[in-house]
């Protein structure tokens, strides 16, 4: 052996054991989760249950930083600047890390793929059509579209910012039935969504099941149909979007952790089983499950890249069929 080569063999043996070494003492300091929404979402709240339970877990502290704005790059852009240690990770869904990477990939002031590491896929969560209660006189989906036909152009529809998967599932929904409504993008995400739907100042969209859930109950906004394979058990009474005659069209909004890329395969390995040991507890499920989460965590880290790669193939043929002004 060369010189040359007994000397990169040293170099490779030592960052194996000083990776090593950093998986057996991970978490030995405070941890951080980036959610690229405000708290309230359903992003949010899947965070707080990894927090919370990876926090007992590993006798550490981990918490939820906020970082709301730019399509979700605030918060990956948070996460791109630290050091690829484990000690700040990220939760993201299908708008900021499937959407966004697609529609800003000329735009980024970071590569995507260089950049961000897939630990694995959580949850998803079905979508309801809701409508707003105030001042609005439809009551069912079907009377829904007969309004707005009658009344085009004078409808506002919500979603969480330009770009986002409800934008295209209703940029979808209003094309298939042929009606003309006003786009009304808003940038603190769901919650500012069903904010705005409660108070009437728009009058319907898609939002997921787990952020509507307190306000259908409470008679504030009104479930038209849901975006499931079938009827959900906490919505036994509101039909399915095939059921009202649009089959292919929602997204079941899905949630998965990330890492900064480079961060050590031992450390990835050890979330990775962590994050999905958590999503098959019976506690998380007592928790989510019954706000209409699906619990789906990856089954390996192969089949979380095949699944990734499944979304990114979905949504560019999605993006390219249906443009949208980002300005």
């Amino acid at each position: 052996m060369t010189l040359g080569s007994r000397l990169l063999a040293i170099a490779a043996l030592s960052l194996a054991i000083t990776c090593g070494a950093r998986a057996e003492t991970y978490p030995n300091r405070l941890v951080t989760i980036v959610v690229p929404y405000a708290p309230g979402g359903a992003t949010d709240i899947v965070a707080r249950t990894l927090a919370d339970q990876f926090s007992k877990m590993f006798n550490q502290s981990f918490i939820v930083a906020n970082k709301p704005g730019a399509f979700g790059l605030t918060a990956m852009q948070e996460i791109v600047r630290q050091n690829p240690d484990g000690y700040n990770m990220y939760v993201g869904n299908v708008s900021t890390n499937a959407i966004t990477p697609l529609l800003f990939s000329k735009k980024m002031p970071f590569k995507y793929d260089e950049s961000l590491q897939l630990v694995a896929k959580l949850a998803e969560i079905p979508g309801v059509l809701v409508s707003t209660t105030v001042n609005f006189e439809p009551k069912t989906f079907a009377e829904l579209v007969e309004y707005a036909k009658k009344n085009p152009g004078k409808l506002n529809y919500a979603s969480p910012g330009i770009g986002s998967y409800p934008h295209y599932d209703t940029e979808m929904l209003n094309r298939a039935a042929g009606i003309e409504v006003l786009h009304i993008p808003l940038k603190g995400g769901a919650s500012e969504m069903v904010t705005s739907l409660i108070s009437g100042e728009t009058q319907y969209g898609f939002v997921n099941v787990a952020t509507a859930e307190s306000m259908m109950k409470a008679g504030r906004l009104r479930a038209l149909a849901v975006v499931a394979p079938e009827r959900l058990k906490n919505l036994p009474n509101v039909p399915t979007m095939a059921e009202v005659g649009y089959p292919n069209i929602g997204t079941l909004q899905w949630q998965a952790l990330y890492v900064r890329a480079g961060t050590p395969a031992p450390i990835v390995n050890t979330l990775f089983k962590a994050a999905t040991d958590v999503m098959r507890s019976e506690q998380t499920a007592r928790s989510l499950e019954p706000a209409g989460v699906v619990l789906s965590p990856s089954k390996s880290p192969q089949q979380a890249a095949e699944w990734q790669n499944g979304e990114f193939a979905k949504w560019r043929a999605i993006t390219s069929e249906i443009k949208v002004d980002l300005d």
